[in-house]
């Protein structure tokens, strides 16, 4: 992403930032000496149950956490990168990741209170799927229950 407004304009009357591919951005560091770009990650296309690490060398290749840091992503064209245990202990708390929630019943209780509340936010934000599905099924069921009602009254 490129923050530099006289190569965002001259690239085509946008306003910065400029979102541009890799290429492109090696071309613009060559051609000019003050830019301002900025990595950005990419989003995750699938996650992996696997360790995405090329050199992982653990019996036990289950992804355990999703690292964010963009030395780890630019390993993998610029997206999170998912590690085993092993060698996300062996990259250390220098980056930024993500590990799974813990068992609910294993937290204090205020962590507890937090994670609870936090869900059910998240449900009464959620609206079903089938929720308008389920709405105009029931009104056709009561113009249908309706319509036998005026019938039965017409004969």
């Amino acid at each position: 992403m490129c923050l530099d407004p006289v190569i965002a304009i001259g690239t085509g009357d946008h306003p910065p930032p400029l979102y541009v591919c890799q290429g492109c951005s090696d071309q613009i560091k060559q051609e000019t000496k003050s830019c301002h770009l900025v990595d950005v990650l990419q989003p995750i296309q699938q996650m992996s149950v696997m360790c995405e690490n090329k050199n992982c060398r653990s019996s036990d290749k289950v992804a355990v956490c999703t690292s964010f840091s963009m030395e780890c992503a630019s390993y993998n064209g610029n997206r999170p990168t998912r590690y085993c245990g092993q060698c996300h202990n062996r990259r250390g708390g220098d980056h930024v990741y993500h590990l799974p929630v813990d068992n609910l019943w294993n937290m204090t209780a205020e962590m507890r209170n937090y994670i609870v509340e936090a869900i059910v936010s998240l449900l009464q934000e959620a609206q079903p799927i089938a929720d308008k599905n389920y709405k105009e099924t029931i009104d056709q069921h009561i113009r249908t229950t309706l319509l036998d009602a005026d019938e039965q009254l017409d004969s």
